[in-house]
């Protein structure tokens, strides 16, 4: 399932291989977005309680490239609310200072593999002065490398179960 990218459209695609889904599209969907809301409240309360650690090196990525006032942004096609209770987790309450730009799943119209997000990203990072040669995308999924690359943007994929930073610093 995670081939499909975006929590509620897993769900939903999962619910054409159960039996016991409803048959009728609408009831699917209406079922998929509960399904989901409900998800993200219990990921919420899960972050709030017990933080799920961030991988290895993540941290201390965001900290110096903020303490080198590089500027970092948001590219995911994940829902706000489960970035929201991620970061503040573990940057504070005053995580969305830390970048020029966040954009989500609810931002777009098509999540990964669709450049739409890094595209959209990419338009505003423009209007700052910022040349799409200083751009570069860090991704931890195919769907996100994909993305990133059909943007036309240059991409450092990542294991999905740790961060390998490469050895020189990229400025």
């Amino acid at each position: 399932l995670l081939d499909i990218t975006g929590g509620r459209e897993r769900i939903l695609h999962d619910l054409l291989t159960q039996a016991m889904a409803p048959s009728a599209i609408a009831d699917r969907e209406a079922l998929a977005l509960r399904l989901h809301q409900q998800k993200n409240s219990l990921y919420a309360h899960r972050m709030h309680s017990h933080p799920i650690p961030l991988r290895p090196g993540v941290l201390e990525l965001l900290t110096e490239s903020r303490d080198r006032q590089i500027i970092q942004g948001i590219a995911t096609t994940t829902s706000r609310s489960n970035v929201e209770s991620l970061l503040v987790a573990h940057l504070g309450k005053q995580w969305s200072q830390w970048f020029e730009i966040i954009l989500c799943g609810e931002d777009v119209s098509a999540k990964k593999p669709d450049p739409e997000v890094y595209e959209q990203a990419t338009t505003h990072l423009l209007t700052l002065g910022i040349t799409k040669d200083q751009i570069l995308a860090i991704e931890d999924s195919p769907n996100g490398v994909r993305a990133a690359s059909s943007a036309r943007l240059p991409v450092i994929p990542v294991s999905y179960t740790h961060l390998t930073l490469p050895t020189k610093r990229i400025v």
